[in-house]
């Protein structure tokens, strides 16, 4: 160290600035990121990014999810078939316009007895 000269000193924080690396991969889309292109993502990732995922599905693409290098689940866009669209158009039927709704959407239907003695009487 040269005399009067002082170094500056290690705060502890890292610098915000990016590597040249880190922005050249941020910038130049991969082809996982292309639409239409099937895509294989970890647990850790799709939890990390799971919005960025599902616009992937929205615009057609297929999202399969992987632990540890295994495949354990495929997420898919939404899609009717051509027999169903058919009967839609046709005023037969009625395509959902919102989610299932869960068991506690359903009023509760008080019965006296058991579910044993239910069945019994529905059987006979």
């Amino acid at each position: 160290m040269i005399a009067g000269v002082s170094r500056p000193r290690y705060t502890g924080v890292m610098s915000d600035r990016k590597s040249a690396t880190k922005r050249l991969n941020e910038a130049t889309p991969t082809l996982d990121e292309l639409p239409g292109t099937p895509t294989s993502v970890g647990i850790r990732e799709l939890r990390d990014h799971l919005s960025r995922y599902l616009e992937r599905v929205k615009a057609g693409s297929t999202v399969t999810v992987t632990d540890h290098g295994r495949v354990i689940a495929t997420i898919v866009p939404m899609t009717y078939s051509r027999h169903m669209l058919e009967l839609a158009a046709q005023g037969k039927v009625r395509l959902p316009t919102r989610p299932k709704g869960s068991a506690a959407d359903f009023p509760r239907v008080e019965i006296e007895g058991g579910l044993s003695d239910l069945l019994r009487e529905v059987r006979i």
